[in-house]
């Protein structure tokens, strides 16, 4: 063995067995091709002599072939086909082995749960034919791809050549994986554990688009998975991501988050999920960690847990002590979400309170979200598919088929206003139906209780008016309800104009709260679900008789004094304070 001499390096660290400096890092070529080739066996006389036979010329450790059991291979799918045979991916749970370490002290190991691909030959299958291919890959000079061993489908007995298929594809420059500790195959992405695990490349060009802020979570990473809700466009599970999104000190904790499923076309799948990263990316808090696909063929989105619900079911249980502090602080965040929404250029499409997530975080501040993007889109592009919503929120020139805007937006926010300030559900008593769609048209709003402050009232009103361009726009509510939180909080309300009537409308409103009558729900939750509204010959837009928008206007200023001009940089830096 003297030949190996020269190569031996005190930066190699020393071998274990011989004492000597290694001839590659953790690797002595004395020594480490006879330890590789003992103290295994297959079971099948002739794959052990073949990989052996492989084994005892390795010069690196990293190239090392070795028999792989069948049981060690997980999430296998088919994902292609060409003139030679099938082609499959995988989770090798073992994974493939690397040098870790620092000069002198490198030592072998592996990455566990490494994504792999798998060859099967097209022609019938005997030992002495497989042996023979799976020689000539593992002998090829072909560098493009590296073999890690042979395994058998110990269902079909067929026989299967593990390689990574995009060897030759992977650079320094591209950074490492995190998943697998290979070099990528593309700047900050591996495509081995990346989007192949999809097997639809509509998905994985998706991935690769948001590739910094999503992933692609296989399905048996999810655990515990349970219903949470049923609606128009989808059921929402929740569930335990067992490894749980990657934070800043590179490290994995298992996470509850929760999975939505779409029914339909793939195409109307991808559009919602593209809309809820676009918007994202504007500034919605609610984070989407990736996409999966379940044993049903079925992909899902898998975003944030929101752990009190939605609104709706909130008001329901929490009316009585749901004061106006935190009310306002709701409708605040929602205003401001839609206002990114807004001026991103879309439209939401179907607002309502089911679609309004609440979180508690770590400091008992509760945080809404806007959620279920399925309708979301452009503001230039029409909805060829009908009408879609709950009733109760859809603005009167969509029920007469006009094309949905920002104020149609702002009409279903007006209807949340309500909701939020009398705990109970839109003409909850009354039947969803064509006869409820015309007496919308014909001015029929929600109904306020007499403790509401007027101010608030009246801004609900403009946003439920039938004329859209007499609703104010989502900044100009956040503003307006910002300054109302202000008022009621702060011990200056007294020094601006209105300041302390406002205040003490809303003081007054809290004592009412505990006395609120709290509604049972004894309803079907379908009543409350999105659907397909087809609704002919409605009449025109109107205001209720006891409304008319241009007395409104006069009722309350657009000009109150901001308290954000004279003592805060932004009303977010006062309220999260």
């Amino acid at each position: 063995m003297i030949v190996f001499e020269y190569k031996r390096n005190n930066k190699n660290g020393k071998c274990g067995n011989c004492n000597r400096y290694n001839t590659l890092p953790a690797w002595c070529q004395s020594c480490d091709p006879q330890t590789v080739v003992q103290g295994w066996t297959c079971g099948n006389e002739k794959i052990d002599d073949c990989i052996k036979e492989i084994q005892i010329k390795t010069t690196k450790y990293e190239n090392i072939i070795e028999w792989i059991p069948f049981n060690r291979l997980d999430n296998l799918r088919k994902i292609g086909e060409d003139g030679f045979g099938s082609e499959f991916s995988a989770i090798w749970l073992d994974g493939i082995r690397v040098i870790l370490g620092e000069t002198s002290k490198f030592v072998q190991s592996r990455t566990p749960s490494s994504g792999v691909n798998l060859k099967l030959f097209l022609q019938p299958q005997n030992l002495l034919n497989f042996l023979r291919e799976f020689k000539d890959y593992a002998q090829s000079e072909n560098k493009q791809y590296i073999i890690y061993g042979i395994t058998q489908n110990t269902i079909t007995g067929e026989y299967m050549i593990v390689f990574d298929k995009f060897f030759s594809e992977r650079k320094i420059s591209y950074g490492k994986c995190k998943n697998c500790d290979r070099y990528n195959t593309s700047l900050d992405w591996c495509q081995t554990c990346g989007p192949w695990t999809s097997g639809n490349m509509n998905i994985d060009n998706c991935i690769q688009e948001y590739k910094d802020i999503i992933e692609w979570i296989p399905f048996y990473r999810l655990n515990n998975i349970q219903i949470i809700g049923k609606g128009g466009f989808g059921t929402v599970f929740s569930a335990t991501w067992l490894d749980g999104k990657i934070n800043n000190a590179n490290q994995r904790t298992s996470l509850i988050v929760a999975l939505k499923s779409l029914p339909g076309s793939r195409k109307n799948f991808l559009r919602e999920f593209k809309n809820y990263m676009k918007l994202r990316l504007v500034g919605s808090k609610l984070e989407v960690y990736g996409l999966t696909r379940n044993a049903d063929n079925e992909y899902l989105m898998v975003f944030q847990y929101a752990n009190m619900g939605n609104l709706r079911n909130y008001l329901i249980s929490n009316l009585r002590k749901f004061n106006w502090k935190n009310k306002l602080k709701i409708l605040i965040d929602v205003t401001k979400y839609l206002n990114q929404i807004h001026t991103a250029g879309y439209v939401h499409g179907d607002l309502h309170s089911g679609n309004i997530l609440l979180s508690q975080d770590i400091s008992g501040s509760i945080i809404s979200y806007i959620a279920d993007l399925g309708l979301s889109r452009k503001i230039e592009e029409s909805d060829s598919e009908g009408v879609y919503g709950v009733l109760p929120y859809v603005a009167p020139e969509v029920l007469n088929k006009q094309p949905y805007t920002t104020a149609s937006d702002i009409y279903g926010f007006g209807v949340i206003m309500a909701e939020i300030s009398t705990g109970k559900l839109p003409y909850y008593d009354i039947d969803y139906d064509v006869n409820l769609a015309i007496r919308i048209c014909n001015g029929l709003r929600p109904k306020f209780d007499k403790s509401i402050p007027k101010c608030y009232i009246q801004l609900a009103n403009r946003c439920m008016d039938s004329n859209p361009s007499c609703r104010p726009t989502a900044s100009d509510i956040y503003n307006m309800l910002s300054n109302f939180w202000y008022y009621l909080t702060s011990t200056y309300a007294e020094k601006f104009e209105d300041g302390r009537m406002i205040k003490e409308a809303f003081e007054f409103a809290d004592l009412i709260i505990p006395t609120l009558h709290i509604l049972t729900p004894n309803y079907s939750q379908t009543k409350f679900t999105s659907k397909l509204l087809n609704f002919q010959n409605l009449s025109n837009p109107l205001n209720s008789s006891f409304y008319d928008s241009t007395l409104q206007d006069c009722l309350i200023s657009d000009n109150i004094n901001s308290p954000n001009d004279q003592c805060y940089d932004t009303i977010d830096d006062l309220i999260d304070d």
